[in-house]
Formats: C-alpha cells, structure tokens, sequence
C-alpha cells in the first residue's frame, strides 16, 4: 500500500482508529476523535514550521507573522509522515511543557502519537514506529479541592434565593444545582438532553454518559439525612420549571435536544459555563479560592465518603472505572479535612 502524506494520514488514522473502539469498545468518543485530530494537526504544523526555519533560516527571519502561517500551511500540505521523527516528537512535547501544559495534557497528547505510529506502522510496509517505548511523563497526583462547609452553605443559599422566574437565572441553577447533586462532571452536565432527566414516582435522577462511553444513572437524592427530601422536591420543582417555561427563551426557534442551551439555541458552551461558575463564585466572595465546577464534584466525593458510603458506590455515582480510582483520588484526603469541609447534606 502506498504511503500517504501525513496529512492525509490524518483522516487515515481517524477512520481506522474509530473502526477498531467500535469493535473492541462497542462506542466511538467523538470527544476523543476531535482531540486526537488536534493533536496531530498541531504536531505536523510544529514539524512544518521547523521545516521552513530549516531550509531557508534568513528568509524566514525577515518574514511576519502571517507570512510564516502561510508559509507553514502550505509546507503542511506537503509533509511526508517520514518527515516526523522521535527527536522532533520530544522536542515538540518539551516545547508544550514550557508553555505550563499539564503531564495529564501532556500524555494524552503522547498516547495519541504512539496509538498513530503503531496504527500506520502495521499497515505501510515504510513507516517505522518511531514513539515505541517513549514513556509517559510522571506526575504527582495533585490533592482534590473541595469547597469547606460554609463556602457550601454560602452556594445553597444562593441558589435557595435565585429569581428562577429570570430565564438565564434558572437556568444557571439547574447548572449549578446538577453539579452539586450530583458529583458530575462539568462535560456531563452540559451533555444533557431531555430525555436525560428521569421521574421515578417521587425520585427525580439524571442519566449521565461518562468516560469511556459508560451510562450511569444517578437519582437525587442518593442519601437521606436532615433537609434532603425538601431540597429534592425543591429541585424537581425548579427543572420542571426551567423545561417547561424558561428554555423556550433560548431556543429562538431552533430544535436542540440539550437541556442547557446558550443565546443561540445550542448545547451551553464550557466556556459559557465556567464563565457563569467564575461570576456566582466573585458574587459569593470565593474568587480566592480558585474553584472550579470540578471542585462541586470533588465536594460531592468527599462528603459522601465522610458519611460512611462505601467507596464502590461512591465510584458508581461519579462513574469512576473502579473504587481504586476513587481511592487514588481521595485516599490523600485526611479523615480531619473532611470532617471540617463536608458535614453539611445536600
């Protein structure tokens, strides 16, 4: 088989990388596929430039910044997958590095490159697989940041006091409230549609599709201690409201399936999202504590732990792979900080 340039080779590898998940995996991530696309393309563009530097450095000193964009798109179209050695893969990966990428970033990148390589190294007879044995960078994993117990009080109330009559009110709570129920993570959230909200007689649950392509379905409340009951009839309450008035408003028109929609009627934008997390958390005076959406999840983890619930369910509810993973995450957690940052119910 004839090589191709690389790329082509792009499309190549995507088409042949989501066949085989397909079939080992039974699902494809388009989330994955989107990234690894990324990945490539700003390796082959980073080798295309050092191409250009290489052949002519002075004239390539003289040019602008748009002059060498063109010059590196049209030497892009023309890299061979030849042309990418290791040197320049690590140099690449180096480069990343400096620019305060995260290890996880970092090897997630790396896993796409050697999974590229091995893939094209089977099929063309003249592609070597250069990345073989290249390892991961090494990273400690950092301690999970949860809110404490009057930085909770201070969101609950806030959301207690919402005007949910406002349609961009509402629905930043729903937001905000599904998080906090829930332990979800921030793309989960956002990933829901309609169909996604389930009524079990008096339970109200949210059908989330995690990593891995893996569907759990986590009903509210999932413990039953002090006003629990009441904030879940608060909340049905609240997203029956939002459904059936409030997200028409965002619609313009349009059919989205997605239950959190932006201005223009599409799925709500991470971007959106955290810039929404960012305001609530300036309005509550946190803005120090540096939280993110993802630290509501960790909040949820810890505190359910504290109240005894058995590392297996807990892994059930965040849609970890195993409770190892949930052990990994939180082990570190001393028995003290979370017994100060989680004795509240939600």
């Amino acid at each position: 088989m004839e090589a191709l340039n690389f790329a082509d080779s792009i499309d190549y590898f995507l088409d042949r990388h989501a066949k085989e998940r397909l079939i080992a995996k039974g699902y494809i991530s388009e989330y994955t596929q989107e990234n690894y696309a990324g990945h490539l393309r700003r390796l082959g563009r980073y080798v295309s430039e050092s191409i250009c530097k290489t052949k002519h450095p002075k004239n390539w000193s003289k040019k602008n910044a748009d002059e060498r964009k063109e010059d590196v798109d049209i030497q892009f179209e023309k890299i061979e997958i030849l042309d990418i050695t290791r040197d320049l893969v690590e140099d690449y990966l180096v480069e990343r590095s400096k620019s305060n990428k995260k290890p996880t970033t970092l090897n997630a990148e790396l896993y796409c490159y050697r999974s590229y390589f091995k893939l094209l190294s089977k099929r063309f007879s003249n592609i070597e697989n250069i990345l073989d044995g290249l390892e991961r960078a090494r990273f400690k994993r950092t301690e999970s940041k949860h809110l404490v117990e009057n930085h909770v009080e201070r969101l609950l109330d806030y959301l207690l006091n919402l005007d949910r009559t406002d349609p961009y009110q509402s629905r930043n709570g729903i937001f905000l409230d599904v998080l906090i129920k829930t332990g979800c993570r921030i793309s989960e959230c956002l990933n829901l549609k309609l169909e996604s909200i389930v009524y079990r007689e008096e339970m109200i649950a949210c059908v989330f599709f995690g990593k891995g392509g893996k569907v759990r379905e986590v009903p509210l409340p999932y413990h039953l201690d002090g006003k629990v009951i009441n904030n879940n009839i608060i909340f049905k309450e609240n997203i029956n409201e939002y459904i059936e008035l409030h997200r028409k408003h965002f619609l313009k028109g349009k059919d989205s399936p997605h239950l959190l929609l932006s201005n223009r009627g599409n799925r709500w934008s991470d971007d959106q999202a955290r810039i929404m997390f960012n305001s609530v958390m300036a309005t509550l005076d946190l803005t120090t504590y540096n939280y993110t959406p993802h630290s509501l999840r960790h909040s949820v983890a810890t505190h359910l732990l504290y109240k005894g619930v058995p590392e297996r369910e807990v892994a059930t509810i965040l849609g970890h792979a195993s409770p190892t993973v949930t052990n990994q995450i939180y082990s570190h957690t001393e028995g003290s900080k979370i017994q100060r940052g989680m004795t509240f119910g939600f």
